[in-house]
C-alpha cells in the first residue's frame, strides 16, 4: 500500500529527528547506522505516521538481514528518553555547568569542569570552537546581546570575555576573591554583572574591563535539615532586568535580591525559599521573577511588590536552573532528578517533562524564538529539545535516579525460564519485569534508601520462586523474598560490612554472598544458617581503602565451586562444600567488578576497573584471552547460555558482544548512559542491561553471532560433577565449615 502525502511527511520527520538524536553516536561509529537508527525510529512518529513507519521498518528489516547477516542488537523496550529530544552535543570531558543560546539561536555556548568554554552550531550540533584560558571549572557563560562576545566565570575567580567568532580572549576581569558562580551581559551589552563565593555582585564595564560597582548582599547559607548546600556560601545566580536598571541575584542565604544597577542599593529582598536560591531570572517584560532553589521548588514572584505568585513543586533533587520563555508564557527548569520541566507560567501546570539526561541537569534555557530548549548536565552532554512537544510525558516505568547517588539500575537477572527479569536500583527498589513486554510486574520495597540502600545484586532461585538481594550503605545483610507475592521471607545476618553480591546454588539449597569485610559466606537458603565463611582477608574494623573487598561471587553450574572477584584484581576459586581456596587467578591490574562460569563449567569470565575482560580456563587457571574495547571501567560480564559469546557492559555507555573463542568484538550497542549491569536470558537470544539513567534495556541479539542456545537447565544436566585436581593454596587454611559466627 503506497504512503499518503501526510504519511510520507510524518515518516521523513521521524527519520530526521532520529538522525539528529543519534548523530553524536554515528559520527564515532558509522558502522552502527542501521542499528542505532532502527532502534530509535521504531519508537518515533506521531499517531498519523506510526502505522506507516511500522510497515516500512518491517520491510527494511527483512531486506537488511538478507543483505547484511552480521550481528546487531535490536532494542525491545522503549528508551527512557523524551521524544522531544532533538540532538546531543558531546565534547566536554567533565560536568557541564552552564549553557545558553546565542541571540539569533544559531549557536550554543557551554562551560564545564574541563575548564573550557565551547561553542556549537545549534542546527548541526557541530563543535565550532573550544575557548581555553580558565584555570579551573567554568561555572557560567553567556552571549552578549549582539552575539559578538561571550562572557564566562569560573572557579579560578576570574570573569573572562571572548570573541564569539574568533575565540580570542578579549579581557580578564579580576576582583572576586572566590569562585565566580554567575555572570551576564546587560541588555545593551555595555556592562557585565558577576557574582560568586565572596557574596558580592560586581558590575564591570564590558569594553574596558573596569570594575564599576561592588554590591554586598547575600550572607551566610541556609542549611537544610536533610542535605548540605551545594556550595558553603555565595551568590549563585545573577541577571539584569530587561531595561538594564535592576540586577537580580540569588544566594545560599535563600534570598532573591533586587538591586539598583546604578547605585547598588537594595530595592527588594524576596524571602520564601528554604534552601539556597540557585537560579533566578526576570520575565521578558520585567514584571515577574522566577527563582529555583535547593529546596526543590520554583517560585514565581511579582517583581514590583515582591509577593509570591506561585510555588511549583519541581525537582526532588533540588532546582539548579530556571528561565522564562521569550514571550513569558512558559518557564523551563532543570534539577537534581535529571529532568527538564516546562511549566505554564500563568497556571503553574506542568506542560512537559523532558527525560534524557542521566545525571543532574545543571543549566537550561529557551532559544530566542521559544521553539527549542538547551540543557547541560553532569552527564557531560548538552541536549537540545523541542520546546513545543508534550508527548514527553509518556515515559516507561524505571528506577529513579537519586541525586548525588550512583545508579540507576545496578543489577539485573533473568528468571530461569526467561519470562521475567529482576532489577535492583539506586532508589532502593527491586522491580520484576515481563521479559516479553517490558512491563513492570511488581515493585519490591524493603531496602533502605536512607542508608543509602542501592540494590547492588539480585538473583532468582533456580525454580524462580524466590529472590535474593543485597544493598549498600549500612546494610550488612542478605534478603530473601517470595518472587510471586513480593513478601520478605528472611534476612541473613553475619557480614560486618556492606554486602556486594549474592547468588543461589544451582539446586537452590544454598546462597553465596560476598562483602567488603573480606569474606564470602555460604548460607542455607531455607534456614538462613551460615554454613561456611570463606576468608580472603577478614577486615575488621571496616576499612574503605582495603584492597581485599570481595566484589562479586558466583556458583559453578554444577554447584561444586565458587568464583569470587576481589578489589586487588584477583579472582579466587573455592570448593563450595569444604570452603577450601583452590586457586588465585592473577591478571587484572585493578579491581574485579564481575565474574561468572560458563554453563559447561570449563571457563570463567571476569570484568575489571582496568577496562578489560578476561577469560580463564576454569580447570588450570590459565588466562585464555584478554578482551579490550571498553574505554573505561567494565562493570559487568556474562557468558551466553551455550558459551559461544560473552556480553559486557561498561562506564562508556556501551553493551558489547564478544566471540568467546577468539576474543574478537562482534557487536556493539550504544546506551544512553553508563551501563552498570547485564545478563543473558537462559532460554533464547534476549539479553538485558541496566544503566545509570534508571532504564532497563531489553535487547535481542540478531544476525550471525546471535546466540541460539540450549536452555541452561539442559546444559547443566549434561555436565557431570567434576573431580578437581586443585591443591590447597600454600599458607591458607580451609575455613571452618561449621563456623556459625555472626
Amino acid at each position: 500500500m503506497p504512503l499518503t502525502i501526510a504519511e510520507q511527511r510524518g515518516v521523513l520527520e521521524a527519520f530526521g529527528r532520529s538522525v539528529g538524536r543519534e548523530a553524536h553516536n554515528l559520527s564515532r561509529h558509522p558502522e552502527l547506522t542501521w542499528q542505532q537508527l532502527y532502534n530509535d525510529v521504531q519508537w518515533a512518529g506521531d499517531a498519523g505516521s506510526q502505522e506507516a513507519l511500522a510497515r516500512l521498518l518491517h520491510q527494511a528489516l527483512e531486506v537488511h538481514e538478507r543483505r547484511e547477516p552480521g550481528p546487531w542488537m535490536r532494542l525491545l523496550t522503549r528508551p527512557r528518553r523524551s521524544s522531544a529530544l532533538l540532538a546531543v552535543l558531546e565534547g566536554h570531558s567533565g560536568w557541564i555547568r552552564s549553557c545558553a543560546f546565542s541571540p539569533d539561536g544559531s549557536r550554543i555556548v557551554s562551560g564545564g569542569d574541563d575548564d573550557t568554554v565551547r561553542v556549537w552550531d545549534a542546527g548541526s550540533g557541530q563543535q565550532l570552537a573550544v575557548l581555553e584560558g580558565h584555570a579551573n571549572s567554568v561555572n557560567s557563560c553567556a552571549f552578549s546581546p549582539d552575539g559578538s562576545r561571550i562572557v564566562s566565570g569560573g572557579w579560578d575567580t576570574t570573569v573572562r570575555v571572548w570573541g564569539a567568532g574568533s575565540g580570542a580572549q578579549l579581557a580578564i576581569l579580576k576582583g572576586h576573591t572566590g569562585a565566580v558562580f554567575c555572570c551576564a551581559f546587560s541588555p545593551d551589552g555595555s556592562r557585565i554583572v558577576s557574582g560568586g563565593f565572596d557574596d558580592n555582585l560586581r558590575i564591570w564595564d564590558a569594553a574596558s574591563g573596569a570594575e564599576l560597582t561592588a554590591i554586598e548582599g547575600h550572607s551566610e547559607p541556609v542549611w537544610m535539615s536533610d542535605r548540605e548546600c551545594y556550595d558553603p556560601r555565595g551568590c549563585r545566580s545573577c541577571a539584569f532586568s530587561p531595561d538594564g536598571s535592576r540586577i537580580l541575584s540569588g544566594g545560599d542565604d535563600g534570598t532573591v535580591r533586587i538591586e539598583d544597577a546604578a547605585s547598588g542599593k537594595t530595592l527588594t529582598v524576596l524571602e520564601g525559599h528554604f534552601g539556597g536560591a540557585t537560579s533566578c531570572a526576570f520575565s521578558p517584560d520585567g514584571s515577574r521573577i522566577v527563582s529555583g532553589s535547593d529546596d526543590g521548588t520554583v517560585r514565581i514572584w511579582d517583581a514590583g511588590s515582591g509577593d509570591t505568585l506561585a510555588v511549583l513543586e519541581a525537582h526532588p533533587g533540588g532546582v539548579t536552573s530556571c528561565a522564562f520563555s521569550p514571550d513569558g508564557s512558559r518557564i523551563v527548569s532543570g534539577g537534581g532528578d535529571g529532568c527538564v520541566r516546562i511549566w505554564d507560567a500563568g497556571s503553574g501546570d506542568t506542560l512537559a517533562v523532558l527525560k534524557g539526561h542521566c545525571d543532574m541537569v545543571t543549566s537550561c534555557a529557551f532559544s530566542p524564538d521559544g521553539s527549542r530548549i538547551v540543557s547541560g548536565s553532569r552527564d557531560k552532554a548538552v541536549r537540545i529539545w523541542d520546546a513545543e512537544s508534550t508527548a514527553s510525558l509518556a515515559v516507561p516505568a524505571h528506577h529513579l535516579k537519586i541525586s548525588n547517588r550512583s545508579g540507576g539500575v545496578l543489577s539485573c537477572a533473568f528468571s530461569p525460564d526467561g519470562s521475567r527479569i529482576v532489577s535492583g536500583g539506586g532508589d532502593g527498589d527491586m522491580r520484576i519485569w515481563d521479559a516479553g513486554s517490558g512491563d513492570t510486574l511488581a515493585v519490591l520495597k524493603g531496602h533502605s534508601v536512607a542508608a543509602p540502600g542501592q540494590v547492588f545484586s539480585c538473583a532468582f532461585s533456580p525454580d524462580g520462586s524466590r529472590l535474593a538481594s543485597v544493598s549498600g550503605g549500612w546494610s550488612t545483610t542478605v534478603k530473601i523474598w517470595d518472587a510471586g507475592s513480593g513478601k520478605k521471607l528472611a534476612v541473613l545476618k553475619g557480614h560486618c560490612d556492606t554486602v556486594t553480591s549474592c547468588a543461589f546454588s544451582p539446586d537452590g539449597s544454598r546462597i553465596v554472598s560476598s562483602s567488603r569485610d573480606g569474606t564470602l559466606r555460604i548460607w542455607d537458603a531455607r534456614s538462613g544458617r551460615t554454613l561456611a565463611v570463606l576468608e580472603v582477608d577478614r577486615i575488621w574494623p571496616p576499612d574503605p581503602s582495603s584492597r581485599f573487598h570481595v566484589t562479586s561471587c558466583a556458583f559453578s553450574p554444577d554447584g561444586s565451586r565458587i568464583v569470587s572477584g576481589v578489589r586487588d584484581g584477583t579472582l579466587r576459586i573455592w570448593d563450595a562444600q569444604g570452603g577450601e581456596e583452590l586457586a588465585v587467578l592473577k591478571g587484572h591490574s585493578e579491581g574485579v567488578t564481575s565474574c561468572s562460569f560458563s554453563h559447561d563449567c570449563s571457563r570463567i569470565v571476569s570484568s575489571s576497573r582496568d577496562g578489560t575482560m578476561r577469560i580463564w580456563d576454569a580447570q588450570s587457571g590459565e588466562e585464555l584471552a584478554v578482551l579490550k574495547g571498553h574505554r573505561n571501567e567494565v562493570t559487568s560480564c556474562a557468558f551466553s547460555p551455550e558459551g559461544s559469546v560473552v556480553m559486557s557492559g561498561g562506564d562508556d555507555a556501551t553493551v558489547r558482544i564478544w566471540d568467546s573463542a577468539s576474543g574478537v568484538q562482534c557487536g556493539l550497542f550504544i546506551a544512553g548512559a553508563a551501563v552498570d549491569c547485564c545478563a543473558f536470558s537462559p532460554m533464547d537470544s534476549l539479553l538485558c542491561a541496566g544503566d545509570e539513567s534508571g532504564s532497563l534495556l531489553i535487547l535481542e541479539l540478531r544476525g550471525d553471532a546471535a546466540a541460539r542456545p540450549q536452555p541452561a537447565a539442559a546444559i547443566r544436566a549434561a555436565v557431570p560433577a567434576t573431580q578437581h585436581a586443585w591443591r590447597r593454596v600454600p599458607g591458607k587454611d580451609s575455613p571452618n565449615a561449621n563456623d556459625r559466627d555472626a
